[in-house]
């Protein structure tokens, strides 16, 4: 198996480009683009199957807090997430 080596650069789509680049290279034949293979994929992850996003802007501390909780429970902060919104719902639609 052939080892290539790639230099960094500055910008994501740069070190796409490198690595694609270097697959071809080590491969001895054209690769499809990732984005290309990403369009080609049809629907959504099972996990995120009939959802759909919804964001707000916390504080760091926040944050933290909500991922060591997830962490403690061993559950994903989507989860603890969803959890939150039900005992919201339960509060104020009872």
């Amino acid at each position: 198996m052939k080892t290539v080596n790639l230099v960094a650069t500055h910008s994501y789509l740069g070190n796409i480009r490198l690595y694609i680049a270097a697959l071809e290279s080590a491969a001895g034949q054209t690769v499809t683009p990732i984005r290309k293979l990403e369009a080609k994929a049809e629907g959504k992850p099972p996990s995120r199957a009939n959802k759909v996003q919804v964001g707000a802007f916390v504080s760091d501390e926040t944050r933290r807090k909500l991922k060591m909780l997830a962490i403690e429970q061993g559950r994903s902060v989507n989860d603890m997430i969803e959890e939150s919104f039900q005992m919201l719902f339960d509060k104020y639609t009872t």
